[in-house]
C-alpha cells in the first residue's frame, strides 16, 4: 500500500492529552476473558471540552463531529464515482498503476477517517 498523505499527529497526541482525557463518559462496563480486571467503553462528552478550553466551548465536539460528518457524507460519492469509472476503464487494460495506487491510497485514508471518526 502506498499512502500518500504523511502522518500528521494530531493536536490532542501534539498537546500530551491522551484518549481518556476526551472519553470520559462510561458507556459500556463488563468484563472481558482477555483482561481479567474488566473493560470499559468510554465516549467523549462536551463536558471535556470545557474542562479544557474553558465556558463557551460545550458545542465544539458537536462542531467538530457535525464537520466531519458532512465532509465524509461529500467525499463517500466522489469516491466510489472515481472508482466506478476506474473499473469500467481498467477492462480497456490501459490504466497505469500509478492511477490505480492512488485511488486505493483514497480509500484506504478515507476508510481510516470514517473509523476513526476524524480523529
Amino acid at each position: 500500500m502506498h499512502v500518500a498523505v504523511e502522518d500528521t499527529p494530531s493536536r490532542m497526541f501534539a498537546a500530551q492529552v491522551s484518549c481518556d482525557g476526551c472519553h470520559t463518559k462510561v458507556v459500556h462496563s463488563g468484563t472481558s476473558p482477555v483482561f481479567t480486571g474488566g473493560e470499559e467503553s468510554l465516549e467523549a462528552e462536551r463536558k471535556s471540552c470545557v474542562a479544557c478550553h474553558g465556558k463557551g466551548f460545550d458545542f465544539m465536539m458537536d462542531d467538530w463531529t457535525d464537520t466531519m460528518k458532512s465532509m465524509v457524507d461529500e467525499f463517500r460519492p466522489q469516491l466510489e464515482k472515481a472508482e466506478t469509472m476506474l473499473d469500467e476503464m481498467d477492462h480497456l487494460g490501459n490504466i497505469p498503476q500509478q492511477t490505480k495506487n492512488l485511488l486505493e491510497d483514497a480509500r484506504y485514508n478515507f476508510n481510516l477517517v470514517v473509523a476513526g471518526r476524524g480523529a
